[in-house]
């Protein structure tokens, strides 16, 4: 009985860890980026231009990624950004939503993002909301 239980099991074992690279890449390479605490590791994975928000700063649309790069590290370094944790992601077509918490010196703050892509290239964000 162990034997054909084992032999049910392994293929199940195989085929779910099959699964796990391909659905996780971009958002896992972004996370990354992000629990590093280094904003230009985060800034890698900017689109052309993003759209960024701090807390209670006013919103920049359409911001190129260089100076979206400079606010980022900005902020991170005013607030002692160091790491990260996500708390939801949702891939819908060719955008994703991911959202989760940034620890601060002092306090975490909730951050969302939204990441699109073309064909067969990988995620990059477009928004970028911290609250």
């Amino acid at each position: 009985m162990k034997k054909h239980l084992l032999g049910l099991l392994f293929p199940l074992l195989l085929l779910t860890t099959a699964f796990e690279g391909p659905f996780q890449g971009d958002a896992d390479l972004v996370v990354a980026a992000l629990k590093s605490g280094n904003p230009a590791e985060v800034a890698k994975h900017f689109a052309v231009v993003v759209d960024i928000k701090f807390l209670d700063a006013p919103e920049d649309k359409i911001v190129a990624s260089e100076k979206a790069a400079q606010k980022l590290a900005a902020f991170y370094n005013d607030y002692k950004i160091k790491g990260f944790e996500r708390t939801a992601q949702r891939e819908i077509g060719n955008t994703m939503y991911l959202t989760g918490k940034i620890s601060g010196a002092t306090k975490n703050y909730n951050i969302t993002l939204m990441l699109m892509k073309k064909n067969a290239a990988p995620y990059h964000i477009v928004t970028l909301r911290v609250n």
